[in-house]
């Protein structure tokens, strides 16, 4: 088997300069000659060795081939830190290395000038620190893990691609370049591609731009007519992590994992951010604000007994007329001790474990509430939240749906309230289950799928989008009402209805039209079509 004529870098770069020139003009000077320096669409697919219909083959020897040249779809994250190093990033609190510093001071001065139990207080400031840190590191220890563990589930999600001529489901991590993958309604793009064959796609790149336009997806339509600073109509690549608003094409793959225009930017995201949250802040200023009023009151202290020592040298009223230094030495070094230790008790030892104790508690109370914090300081800003806007169903719910209310009639006038679906789809006449049935399965993509339970009429497993999963569900229910057999009875439907059917014509939904219609032909017919709407 040849090697391949084109590096991965040079894939990364033409994906970088498609999304960095998106204008007409910069289309025409930079992106295009590009497209035409890799061979153009023809000898891109080329040199990918891909074919848009068939796709790659599917053995492991050409995956293999393929990964060891343009990488995997997969990038390793970083390995997690010990909960050693989680430690010694808690103790970098400027509040924390305060109360250390305060901590030694009262130990040796408790030691070496023999002030009774005065080191005790030092211990017990280090005792509330090694607290403090340990609470913290152990959580975000624990919140590390299962974020993690939480990460390789939603990565791992399954895509439909043709290999060898053949749809089939693989994981996203299986991808490769030169793989077609099948997109639709609702999909999230596993990797950068291209596609030239004519569609309907409409992509929202909000997850990379922060903007919510739709962008339509197709080979290259520039016109000399164009305004050079308008937006290109049409362009053929597509970025990971995008979102298909409406329609349905097919995509190849022409990088994945780092070489996509995603992982480039993560690459260069990598450095740690050094943001503190408004908690921590304010305990900074704090902390700042206490060590300047401790300094400044214990050399205060230190400055009026030495000025007091020297009044009553100038009054001889000292216990001493002449300085004799084996004793004014020692009672001018506990003039510092107790300098020290005015700047020591200003120290408030109890405040940051009281702060990361409750936190703490805050953490285990929003967990009950399925409200996972990564890390302890986090919680302020989780716990301050009092109202959350989506518009994702699935984020707040379970991300099932099903139909429990609907209206059947051949007229409006007639039509009857159906208020539980699943006990009155038999009261239903026949002729409109058959023909409510197919609109139900014939406007849905192919990607949406259930696993069925018959003896329940329930689904006990959705894949795809979540709309059209109820819409098969209930047409499994109309289908059994007529007394069709099998595991899951849409299924015959497709089959009688498969989306290459000759005669066959779909407009997918969009944002515009808010509707779907199919056009398939009538069997026994005799050349007629029907057509199905939903919206």
């Amino acid at each position: 088997m040849p090697g391949f004529d084109v590096d991965p870098e040079e894939i990364t770069h033409f994906c970088r300069l498609s999304f960095e020139n998106q204008l007409v003009g910069q289309t025409r000077d930079k992106v295009v000659p590009e497209l035409e320096r890799l061979g153009g669409a023809d000898g891109l697919l080329s040199k990918l060795q891909t074919d848009v219909s068939a796709g790659i083959g599917g053995d492991d020897d050409e995956i293999a081939r393929r990964k060891a040249h343009f990488g995997s779809n997969y990038v390793e994250p970083e390995p997690p830190e010990s909960i050693f190093a989680m430690a010694w990033t808690a103790l970098q609190d400027p509040c924390l290395i305060f109360l250390c510093f305060a901590a030694m001071v009262s130990f040796l001065v408790g030691i070496m000038f023999d002030q009774g139990l005065e080191w005790l207080e030092g211990v017990a400031i280090l005792c509330a620190v090694f607290v403090v840190v340990t609470v913290s590191a152990v959580n975000d220890y624990q919140k590390e893990q299962q974020f993690r563990e939480l990460s390789v589930v939603n990565d791992n999600i399954l895509v439909t691609v043709v290999r060898d001529g053949v749809k089939a489901k693989i994981s996203t991590h299986d991808i490769v370049v030169g793989d077609v993958v099948l997109l639709s309604t609702g999909d999230q793009v596993c990797a950068d591609g291209v596609i030239f064959k004519d569609n309907d796609l409409g992509l929202t790149e909000s997850m990379l731009t922060g903007e919510s336009v739709v962008k339509r997806k197709g080979a290259f339509k520039l016109e000399e007519s164009d305004n050079p600073e308008a937006p290109v109509k049409i362009q053929p690549t597509l970025f990971a992590g995008t979102l298909v608003q409406e329609g349905e094409g097919a995509m190849i793959v022409v990088a994945v994992g780092k070489h996509t225009y995603q992982g480039n930017m993560e690459e260069k995201m990598k450095e740690d951010e050094d943001e503190r949250s408004v908690l921590q802040q304010k305990l900074d200023k704090m902390t700042v604000l206490i060590t300047k009023a401790g300094a400044v009151a214990g050399v205060a202290t230190v400055l009026v007994l030495f000025a007091r020592v020297g009044v009553a040298f100038l009054q001889a009223a000292c216990c001493r007329e002449e300085f004799d230094f084996a004793v004014h030495f020692l009672e001018m070094l506990r003039f510092l001790v107790v300098g020290v230790t005015v700047f020591v008790v200003a120290v408030p030892e109890g405040l940051p474990l009281a702060v990361t104790i409750a936190l703490a508690f805050s953490v285990k109370k929003m967990m009950k509430d399925q409200n996972l914090v990564r890390h302890l300081s986090a919680c302020e800003t989780m716990g301050s939240a009092t109202t959350i806007c989506s518009d994702k169903t699935g984020t707040l719910t379970t991300g099932k749906m099903s139909v429990v209310r609907a209206t059947f009639a051949l007229d409006a006038a007639s039509a009857p309230l159906l208020s539980d679906v699943n006990s009155s789809a038999s009261e239903i006449p026949s002729a409109l289950q058959d023909i409510l049935a197919q609109a139900l399965v014939i406007n849905t993509s192919a990607k949406s799928d259930i696993s069925w339970e018959r003896s329940t009429g329930q689904a006990t497993r959705h894949q795809g989008n979540d709309t059209e999963c109820a819409m098969l569900a209930l047409a499994n229910r109309l289908l059994t009402a007529q007394g069709a057999g099998g595991d899951c009875p849409y299924k015959s439907v497709r089959d009688e209805h498969p989306g290459d059917e000759p005669g066959r014509r779909c407009i997918s939904f969009s944002s515009d039209r808010k509707r779907m219609s199919t056009l398939v032909p009538i069997k026994g017919g005799g050349g007629a079509r029907r057509g199905y709407t939903k919206g």
